[in-house]
């Protein structure tokens, strides 16, 4: 018998009694367009997490119940606490709500003020909107926040979201500061078509420095 016959023999005896006939698992290949997809999507969205806050004026179109309407927003984001100011007809007329954790005040231009706990509710008490405010807060952005499923598109953005009874669609990204922001939003629970369009973005580093919130006291210095 030839040495390479030999050899061959040897290999076969030792793969019978090692592990039977079963084949050699072959280990995983793993796209490089996939990790890199990936990569971009976490960078993305790490950066947009780090922001010390964000500003963006826009409209929001409602329709589907009884008050549709489109009024305008800005939406003033300072982390932990926002300013919401919505101006136009559907009961709003410069109304701004300041969302903080556990407590929502509406200020009407009139001087009226509402407390309220939940920024959804109180917003569809007054106006007969159940537009969710705590979602969007997320999906502005282009951020998945609680979605359960999602898809993004090629370059990693966003491209659909679903949190319980609520369906987010992303596009017109446009970048600023290099990061690329939605500037539509579509969101519908069947019903309600919410659809939410940024004209002007401005983003905060985190490195920005932020305003001193303390009161001055003449004599003591700055």
């Amino acid at each position: 018998m030839k040495r390479v016959g030999l050899i061959q023999v040897v290999c076969a005896a030792l793969i019978l009694a090692l592990g039977g006939c079963a084949a050699v698992e072959q280990a995983p290949v793993v796209s490089t367009d996939a990790t890199a997809h990936q990569a971009e999507q976490l960078r993305r969205d790490a950066a947009l997490m780090r922001l010390a806050g964000w500003n963006f004026a826009g409209k929001v179109h409602v329709k589907g119940n009884e008050r549709p309407g489109n009024v305008e927003i800005n939406w003033i984001d300072r982390g932990a606490v926002s300013d919401i100011t919505l101006s136009g007809p559907g009961g709003f007329n410069a109304s701004t709500l300041e969302v903080a954790p556990g407590l929502v005040v509406l200020r009407r231009s009139n001087g009226q003020v509402v407390e309220a706990d939940n920024p959804d509710e109180l917003v569809a008490k007054l106006v007969g909107w159940p537009m969710p405010l705590s979602l969007l807060s997320d999906w502005v952005l282009g951020l998945p926040g609680e979605a359960s499923v999602l898809a993004r598109d090629a370059q990693a953005r966003l491209e659909t979201a679903q949190y319980r009874e609520w369906t987010g669609e992303f596009s017109r990204y446009r970048l600023v500061d290099g990061l690329a922001m939605p500037h539509r939003i579509d969101i519908t629970d069947g019903h309600l078509n919410v659809s939410v369009r940024p004209r002007q973005w401005s983003l905060v580093p985190e490195t920005a420095p932020q305003p001193s919130r303390r009161i001055p006291i003449p004599g003591l210095g700055s």
